[in-house]
């Protein structure tokens, strides 16, 4: 297989560079999640995709600050974490260190589109929030899928964050969502940076911004050969603080898993 270099991906560095730019904030909406409530939804989850085995090796791809890499270490797996980003990697460690459990970690940086494993390494797949940002997402689920044992499982999770960008109705929604906001007093979008509208720009040009999922991603691991391929289109619960809760009450995120074949 052909891996894209940095050349043929052009915004690879730029979203990089916003990642970088706001990792810490990142890292601080992790810290909400190990909140007893949202741990234990999170763990309920997992929990119920994962195989029956007791000591998986899994691969936590996009791992960011490292919310499921210290889960699932947790639980006695061994996880390996990869990030492209190495301010989000290094906060990772960071984390695992400050709950004891970075020993049965390993941390790398790298490209979910084009991976340095070789095949057949992992039991287990798992995404969180990764896929939308990608520039060549077909290509990151041939290569997850690649890395998976036979008989290994895929779990991905995501959400339709940007096809408001393309959508009128979507648009009016989180528009009319965002002014509820801020007559509440909460913190709106005019707190980022100046780089947001180009970071915004980016992400209108990213294939998935376009695409409706997860009916996208259910066809493209048909076409990976995968089966047992299970759709969840909203995982329920408390997921985010109230601020995303309620602009994002229209967007739910969803789970896409699949058996390797």
């Amino acid at each position: 297989m052909k891996h894209e270099t940095l050349e043929d991906m052009r915004y690879i560095e730029e979203i990089n560079h916003y990642w970088s730019a706001h990792s810490q904030t990142f890292s601080e909406v992790i810290q909400n999640e190990f909140e007893q409530a949202k741990r234990e939804l999170w763990l309920q989850v997992l929990n119920s995709n994962l195989p029956a085995k007791t000591a998986l090796n899994i691969l936590d791809v996009g791992c960011g600050p490292g919310f499921f890499t210290i889960l699932l270490a947790e639980k006695g797996h061994l996880v390996t974490a990869i990030d492209y980003n190495p301010e989000m990697l290094s906060l990772a460690k960071h984390n695992s260190d400050n709950h004891g459990v970075s020993g049965g970690i390993t941390f790398a940086q790298m490209d979910a589109q084009a991976l340095s494993f070789a095949d057949c390494t992992f039991d287990v797949v798992v995404s969180r929030n990764l896929t939308w940002t990608l520039e060549r997402p077909e290509n990151a689920y041939r290569e997850w899928i690649r890395v998976l044992k036979k008989g290994g499982k895929l779990i991905n999770f995501d959400a339709n964050w940007d096809t408001r960008l393309h959508n009128k109705y979507e648009a009016d929604l989180y528009e009319k969502a965002m002014e509820e906001l801020t007559v509440r007093g909460q913190k709106s979008d005019s707190s980022v940076p100046e780089e947001y509208d180009r970071y915004l720009e980016i992400r209108k040009q990213l294939p998935l911004s376009k695409k409706r999922r997860p009916l996208w991603d259910f066809k493209t691991l048909l076409k990976l050969d995968c089966k047992s391929i299970t759709i969840c289109p909203q995982i329920e619960g408390v997921l985010y603080d109230d601020y995303y809760e309620r602009l994002y009450a229209n967007t739910p995120t969803f789970m896409v898993s699949a058996v390797k074949e």
